[in-house]
């Protein structure tokens, strides 16, 4: 019985060992998106005609596949500090596209990301307001 009970511990040992193995392999692949990690950047937006300077943190973060989330926390300093997250899908290497509803106003809200190495450039639009921001990765 003795020698029973240690098989089964031991096949439930190399199972839990090869899923840890298959977990740490999954994150050193999505490690190796560019895309993913947190990112700070400067840039304007312009809301009805008037140019502001605006500050953002954002975290990259893989959903699925070429699906991913973006978790901005900007501000403009006469507007005050907000967050959004937009869940946006990888288009090419370099390029990714993504679409929020902002419910409240009734607006669509336009991302586009390009990557250049550790730099991110990301244009942002709606209907009422649009803008940029130069992103840097963090280290």
């Amino acid at each position: 019985m003795n020698q029973h009970l240690r098989n089964n511990a031991g096949k439930v040992m190399t199972k839990l060992v090869v899923l840890a193995l298959i977990a740490m392999m999954s994150n050193a692949v999505y490690a190796k998106e560019p895309f993913t990690g947190t990112w700070i950047g400067t840039g304007m937006v312009t809301f009805k005609g008037k140019p502001d300077p605006i500050f953002c943190k954002v975290r990259n973060m893989n959903k699925a596949g070429r699906v991913f989330y973006s978790m901005f926390t900007c501000t403009i300093p006469r507007l005050g500090k907000g967050s959004l997250t937009i869940e946006s899908e990888k288009i090419n290497s370099s390029k990714y596209k993504g679409q929020y509803e902002d419910e409240y106003n009734g607006n669509k809200i336009n991302l586009l990301a390009k990557l250049k190495g550790d730099k991110m450039d990301v244009k942002v639009s709606s209907s009422s307001w649009n803008g940029y921001v130069n992103f840097q990765k963090k280290k």
